[in-house]
């Protein structure tokens, strides 16, 4: 009686794999996985690598089920893209990037954020967040707007020496 398993290895993780089974011969080699990482290193898609590799999807989502180990590895591949930026982005705020440091901290802590940027969310009317993002902005920040409820029929612009000046604009109502 046979187990349907041949003592034959998977070349990779070294599992067992099915001796019966019909059809063309696997294309799981340790080539291909490892075309695969390299595709994945270098930041390419799913797709990218499985066209890199010579496989569909697929193909790489059974392989994904199918092989111990060989989900772990190709995520292991796609981190590291992102790991070696962030190494590069520690490094220059480590030598004292004053610049790369603002930006991380942008990205990263909320008290650092541009005011500027204003969430919308469903079930909260833009003009009312408008309203509230503006009336928490200094308003020095904006020296060259308008209040466009007060602004019926002229409007403010800057001449040369920094002055508001009114310029009439026809009434279109």
């Amino acid at each position: 009686m046979t187990s349907g398993l041949s003592k034959k290895t998977d070349a990779i993780e070294g599992e067992l794999v099915p001796s019966d089974v019909g059809g063309a011969p696997t294309k799981y080699t340790p080539a291909r996985v490892n075309k695969l990482i390299a595709a994945f290193k270098n930041a390419f898609t799913v797709s990218e690598a499985c066209s890199y590799a010579g496989i569909t999807k697929t193909t790489y989502y059974n392989w994904a089920e199918l092989h111990n180990g060989f989900f772990d590895q190709m995520t292991d591949a796609q981190m590291t893209p992102n790991k070696m930026a962030k190494e590069v982005v520690m490094g220059a705020i480590q030598a004292g990037d004053a610049n790369m440091a603002f930006k991380y901290l942008q990205a990263r802590d909320p008290d650092f954020k541009a005011k500027s940027e204003m969430e919308v969310r469903p079930g909260v009317k833009t003009e009312e967040k408008l309203k509230e993002f503006m009336d928490d902005t200094d308003d020095n920040a904006y020296p060259n707007t308008i209040d466009v409820e007060s602004a019926e029929s002229s409007t403010a612009i800057e001449s040369d020496g920094g002055d508001q000046v009114a310029q009439s604009t026809p009434d279109i109502s």
